[in-house]
């Protein structure tokens, strides 16, 4: 079932891992070169662009001593009961401006309304200035805003012994950025566009901003809010969550509580009902089998009861999609080789009973019905227990073909109908070209002869419509910035003409479709890594999402 091959690290990594981006000796003499220590000085500076060679310049330190007193001045009025006004606790939070910018901040904040989405195609992409910044741990209590242009209503706070020892417990000792309004500043570089083109900009976010970047983090949408977990960065792995609100563009950092997992990164994220069912994943040189559950209702973390039997080995770097009551689980690696079996787990006992729903893990969902609430353990062992917890049970699945694809990690995994549609990966030594389908009704694998080669690994695949909307990831040269598309119907590779300021070449980002727009958020290429959120306006192609009744006619015999 694995591959008995040896495994070398991988360019997400700097310490031992399943994959490598040096993945042939054929890499050309100006590719992307691995990660390694040195670069994360040169990372860490390029991130802020107040700081030359990792030192402050002094008119930032200047001004960041001026912003730490206001911040100091807010909090004591704060602390004192007064009842500011929402315009107030916007002057508040703009700790780091003039008279003059806040008088200019409260006129943005009033139309940024009726402003915003058409601002949205001339943000510029190098705008990254922070109004103010929290004197606490910075948490926020609601992941959601109620409209468009809404101030922050997080004020700095001050930080008790036991906070600083809560946050350290749950590896958020880091200080979250906040900037109390996007930033709408109008590109004056930007080249004219076609209103019927797709068009990418950087996002205007503001809020309780991560302060860090992202990298082999999982994203979920859940109605209009962005559900971000874990990753890592140049330094550490991490396990909180933020939340991005993809009307208003703010971030926010809820409180969770409950058995809350470890650091993770390169784990999956699956979308069933309101609840993520998180597997896998690893920190440093150590790699889960664990099942996480979150339920972004509550904000609670938990683990289910696993029924006996067998169980996967311990794995990252592999995909997982929703089909009907059970989640598909392929490949990754385990630390020592790649690997290539297919799991189900049985996730009944999280489903509303006779309810219909839809589920989604990497692009790819099924609908589902039925389920075990309330009704106890089903014959499969899986469904809700009598105490509230819930029992899930993991089945090893055999699959046959012609042919059958190879161990590897870093590939994608979409959901069409019953068939699942697994494009690229590496098995640490090669990346692929491979277009595999997979019918979960009868378990046979098909590959697909594409009229491209698409060679890719740690990129992204998000469904829109009839199409998969591929970008990103390594090409086994060099880190691409490329945005192919695959008709679901031929299962052929199409290029579309894309306008706006192209995102900076990443692989090990995470995208999800929303509001007909694509989100991408983090990555990393070779060197450095991302904390940006960049949007891809679909514009004339804004009808995709709405088509869903059609076949895939390149498997139909």
């Amino acid at each position: 079932m694995a591959s008995a091959r040896s495994l070398s690290d991988v360019p997400e990594e700097r310490d031992s891992e399943i994959f490598s981006t040096a993945i042939s000796p054929r890499t050309s003499s100006t590719s992307t070169q691995p990660y390694s220590m040195s670069s994360a000085a040169t990372s860490s500076s390029s991130l802020h662009p107040d700081r030359i060679n990792g030192r402050p310049s002094s008119n930032s330190h200047t001004a960041r001593r001026t912003s730490s007193l206001r911040s100091i001045a807010a909090t004591a009025a704060d602390l004192q009961g007064s009842a500011s006004s929402p315009s107030a606790g916007a002057a508040n939070g703009s700790s780091g401006n003039t008279g003059t910018e806040t008088s200019t901040q409260a006129q943005a904040q009033s139309s940024s309304g009726s402003q915003h989405r058409s601002s949205l195609r001339r943000a510029s992409s190098t705008t990254s200035t922070i109004n103010g910044q929290s004197s606490g741990s910075g948490h926020t209590s609601n992941p959601s805003v109620s409209g468009a242009g809404a101030t922050s209503s997080a004020t700095p706070r001050q930080s008790s012994s036991s906070s600083r020892h809560r946050d350290k417990d749950r590896n958020d000792t880091h200080i979250v950025k906040m900037r109390s309004t996007p930033r709408l500043v109008h590109d004056k570089e930007a080249e004219a566009a076609p209103s019927t083109g797709m068009y990418w900009s950087r996002a205007p976010v503001f809020g309780a901003i991560p302060n860090r970047t992202m990298r082999a983090h999982s994203v979920t949408l859940v109605d209009n809010v962005v559900w971000l977990f874990g990753g890592c960065d140049e330094r550490e792995s991490w396990r909180d969550v933020y939340c991005l609100d993809i009307e208003t563009m703010q971030w926010s950092h809820p409180d969770c509580v409950g058995d809350i997992p470890p650091p993770s990164r390169a784990h999956s994220a699956t979308l069933v009902d309101r609840k993520i069912v998180f597997i896998g994943g690893g920190h440093a040189s150590t790699y889960y089998d664990s099942v996480y559950i979150l339920d972004t209702t509550t904000r609670r973390w938990s683990r289910p009861v696993i029924a006996p039997g067998a169980t996967p080995p311990q794995r990252r770097a592999h995909t997982a999609v929703l089909n009907g009551n059970k989640i598909w689980v392929f490949g990754g690696g385990n630390g020592m080789v790649a690997l290539d079996d297919v799991w189900t787990l049985d996730v009944s006992g999280l489903l509303p009973y006779g309810t219909h729903g839809y589920g989604s893990g990497y692009g790819g969902g099924g609908y589902y019905q039925g389920g075990g609430y309330g009704s106890g353990l089903g014959r499969s062992g899986s469904g809700r227990n009598k105490d509230g917890s819930v029992t899930m049970k993991w089945e090893l699945i055999e699959t046959r073909g012609v042919k059958k694809p190879g161990p590897r990690g870093y590939h994608t995994a979409n959901l069409v109908g019953n068939i699942m549609v697994v494009i690229g990966g590496s098995d640490g030594k090669d990346s692929f070209d491979e277009l595999w389908t997979l019918n979960l009704d009868s378990r046979e694998w098909t590959q697909i002869k594409a009229n491209m080669s698409y060679k890719r690994l740690a990129h992204s695949s998000t469904q829109v419509g009839s199409y998969l909307f591929l970008y990103g990831g390594h090409d086994s040269t060099e880190y691409t910035s490329e945005l192919v598309l695959l008709n679901l119907v031929s299962l052929q590779y199409e290029t579309r003409t894309v306008y706006g300021k192209i995102p900076a070449p990443r692989g090990y980002h995470a995208a999800v479709l929303a509001d007909s727009r694509l989100f991408l958020i983090g990555g990393f290429n070779g060197l450095t890594s991302f904390d940006d959120v960049q949007i891809l306006e679909l514009a004339a192609s804004a009808y995709l999402p709405q088509v869903t009744s059609f076949a895939i006619e390149a498997l139909v015999p």
